[in-house]
């Protein structure tokens, strides 16, 4: 439960917009260590766009420009200007990016790992 409310609690921290570029673009500012896909990102600033219409991200560090690219899976799409955010998932006690919502109202699940390869 308390790990539920961190993420919760994670995910409310990095919803806002620091200056959205298009409805397919955004940044967060992700406070602690996160896994993308399986990939260890340190704490910064991201971009995140959506760089295919298939559903592939991309999420970049602003400082470092290193970048994942990621495909997800559709979960929501709602027309018009939306508040972009992500949210996080814990993940053998680390937290892993789980859905991103664009400024445009689409929605992506991000796959996750459940156990260590």
């Amino acid at each position: 439960m308390k790990k539920s409310i961190m993420a919760v609690a994670l995910a409310l921290f990095v919803s806002g917009l620091a200056g959205a570029a298009s409805p397919s673009e955004f940044r967060i500012t992700a406070p602690q260590p996160f896994t993308v896909g399986g990939a260890a990102m340190p704490a910064g600033v991201y971009t995140i766009a959506l760089v295919s219409p298939a559903g592939v991200l991309e999420i970049s560090n602003t400082a470092t420009h290193a970048a994942v690219m990621v495909i997800g899976s559709p979960i929501s799409t709602a027309p018009g200007d939306q508040i972009a955010k992500v949210t996080f998932a814990p993940v053998n006690g680390k937290y892993a990016l789980a859905q991103v919502y664009l400024p445009s109202g689409a929605g992506f699940g991000v796959p996750t790992r459940t156990s260590a390869r």
